[in-house]
């Protein structure tokens, strides 16, 4: 049987051919497999805390003693501590109790042990399990942070967008103004705070005008970027997925393959995903500026472009 986890998994016993004969049991499964026996629980947890392991096998013939090793292990554990799950041998005679305390969150799963006629693949499969749980849990506390930044992110620029719309008559300079401190407010993606540590960045422009790709070329050339444009959605696509760049500049109306759809599809490709997208467009109504806050985009700037406007949503280049 093939070694197959890279997770950490740590036996802890008062008895060393017990340990022994667990580590048996898993060591075929799983790679970063530890084992420390000590009658002491306070020395047991403090091991245990200095080794920081996903997974913890309490292998004691008797469950008081799994119970007094997992209460120090809480004592000593702090908030910042990552989270882990614990497994307890159990007998038959104590399988009740640690089905309680399993049930409780106390233990993570309970595994009958003794007698020996047990199913020899109960623990391998409980520790898998617990892996398993702790990584789905892992994504979901991640996906419910980014869904948060992202109401946040929305309802910033929607509050920005209705105080923008209750005045008609205000100017594209003042809409480009306001919109640029709106988001400098904003945490900005990984992927651009990545971009500003980069001594020379590579910009990608998508415009199907081409005085528009040549003027932005421009720009952005005399700055110090490296650049290369392409007049659709689909050839902006076709270029990314043979050349690396920092940061996209995307035009949001364009024929065939939308500036929208553009962003959905490189949103959408794992490999793309993290790159900043900045649209750029003639229009600023509230509907096409949130759509591409909620598909990614990490600025939204207004044609015609202005020279310095343009400038200060970007990093600035070295020397």
């Amino acid at each position: 049987m093939s070694v197959n986890s890279p997770d950490q998994v740590m036996v802890l016993s008062n008895s060393q051919a017990l340990a022994d004969t667990i580590e048996l049991q898993l060591q075929d499964e799983f790679r970063h497999l530890q084992t420390f026996v000590h009658y002491k629980a306070d020395l047991v947890a403090k091991m245990f805390i200095n080794r920081q392991p996903d997974v913890v096998v309490l292998a004691y013939q008797e469950l008081t003693n799994a119970i007094q090793v997992r209460d120090a292990i809480a004592t000593l554990r702090k908030p910042q501590d990552k989270p882990f799950h614990a497994i307890v041998l159990s007998k038959k005679d104590t399988v009740m109790k640690a089905y309680e305390l399993s049930k409780q969150r106390f233990f993570y799963d309970y595994v009958v042990f003794w007698p020996l006629g047990y199913d020899p693949y109960r623990l391998i499969m409980s520790v898998h399990q617990a892996i398993d749980d702790l990584g789905y849990n892992a994504d979901i506390q991640a996906q419910r942070l980014e869904l948060e930044s992202r109401r946040q992110r929305v309802q910033a620029i929607s509050h920005l967008v209705e105080q923008l719309l209750t005045d008609q008559k205000a100017k594209k300079v003042e809409l480009e103004k306001l919109i640029r401190n709106s988001f400098q407010k904003l945490t900005m993606p990984s992927g651009f705070e990545k971009a500003l540590t980069k001594e020379k960045l590579k910009v990608l422009v998508i415009d199907d005008d081409d005085f528009q790709c040549v003027l932005l070329k421009k720009i952005l050339s005399e700055a110090g970027f490296a650049v290369h444009t392409a007049l659709s959605g689909e050839a902006g696509l076709s270029y990314l997925d043979n050349n690396k760049v920092d940061i996209v500049l995307l035009d949001v109306m364009m024929p065939g393959l939308s500036g929208i759809d553009t962003l959905r599809q490189l949103k959408n490709d794992p490999e793309l995903a993290d790159i900043p997208v900045i649209m750029v467009s003639g229009h600023h109504e509230k509907e096409v500026v949130l759509d591409c806050i909620m598909l990614g985009a990490v600025n939204y700037i207004v044609k015609p472009v202005n020279k310095e406007v343009l400038l200060s949503h970007l990093p600035s280049q070295p020397g």
